[in-house]
Order: C-alpha cells, then structure tokens, then sequence
C-alpha cells in the first residue's frame, strides 16, 4: 500500500508540474485572477465623462478592457498610462478600453485624463445599484476582461503592467474563447 501510494504521490505531483507549466505557457492568468470567471458582466450604467451616457451592454461584440478606478487611488494612476497603450494597439473594431472611475465629481476625473493624457473613453460609476456593488468591488484598481457576448474572461485586482504583451495576447485570444464556447 505504501509503495502504491508513493507513485500515486509522484505521478500526482508530475501531472501537478505539467499543468503549472502548460498553464505558464498558455497564459497569463493565475488562479487568484480567475474568480467569477464566464459570468456574465452586468448591466452597469454609466455616466460619459467626455462623452454621451452608455450602458455596458452597448459594448457587445467588441472584447473589453474595462478598468475600475479612482483618481485618489495611487495604483490606479500608476497603470492608467498603460491601459493607454493598450488601448492604442488595439483593434477598435475588435476590442477597447474602457475605465469607469467610481468618484462623483466629474469635473475632477475629466481634468485628470486631461492632465494625464488618457484618452480612451471613461466613464463614472453613476448608476444604481452601481458597478461596485454589482461587482462586488472592496479595492481599486479593479480589472475585468469582457468577451464580445458579454462574459467574463478575467478579473485582475491590483494594477498591472499592461505593456506586457501577454495582455494583447489574452485580448486577441478571447474572439477564439468565445467560438470555443459555442461549440
């Protein structure tokens, strides 16, 4: 019996490692990042901050980025130069970011993309209930990966580096995530 379960235990962590592998490999979402993965993203509407009022079903089609921030929140202001550059070698036909900043005071937010140079669209948190709450967010930033039909593919706390080009990877992978799935 002992020796029995010896090589269950070795070939237990041998399958461990390989997957640990084909995931570093396929990817790069960890475990941590995955929770409410496939959900759908909820109605949330928003508030244009240099631009009309949309919901977040608007979107359909077009793999999002959708970042969750604040202009008080230091590593939200620390990313947001990357979402930019993510944003500029994005497909707009295909993909987008988008940021919704959970403050009140637009005239604040747009002043800070201004001075910042962000130029993708924003938005406010000004529905109710608001994205928070549908969310569930308790930190910023907080990051979403949308496919076209509307599910969640990943969540991020925290910030990113969005120069990265594992991220452009994970955007462009998500028109095949969606086919994937209707099969």
């Amino acid at each position: 019996m002992r020796i029995g379960l010896s090589v269950i235990d070795k070939f237990g962590r041998g399958i461990a490692a390989l997957l640990l592998l084909a995931c570093a490999a396929c990817g790069p979402i960890d475990a941590r990042d995955q929770a409410r993965v496939r959900k759908e993203f909820p109605l949330i509407r928003l508030q244009g901050v240099d631009r009309p009022n949309s919901v977040s079903t608007s979107f359909r089609g077009k793999v999002l980025v959708v970042n969750v921030w604040a202009t008080w929140c230091p590593p939200c202001r620390k990313e947001m130069p990357g979402l930019e550059r993510l944003h500029a070698r994005l497909d707009p036909a295909r993909a987008m970011v988008i940021g919704v900043s959970v403050e009140n005071d637009d005239h604040q937010v747009r002043e800070w993309l201004k001075q910042s140079s962000i130029t993708f669209p924003n938005y406010l948190d000004a529905g109710t209930p608001s994205a928070r709450e549908l969310l569930r967010i308790t930190s910023y930033p907080q990051t979403y990966i949308v496919s076209p039909d509307g599910r969640i593919i990943a969540q991020f706390e925290g910030a990113r580096n969005w120069d990265d080009p594992k991220w452009l990877a994970l955007v462009d992978s998500s028109f095949s995530m969606v086919a994937d799935a209707k099969r």
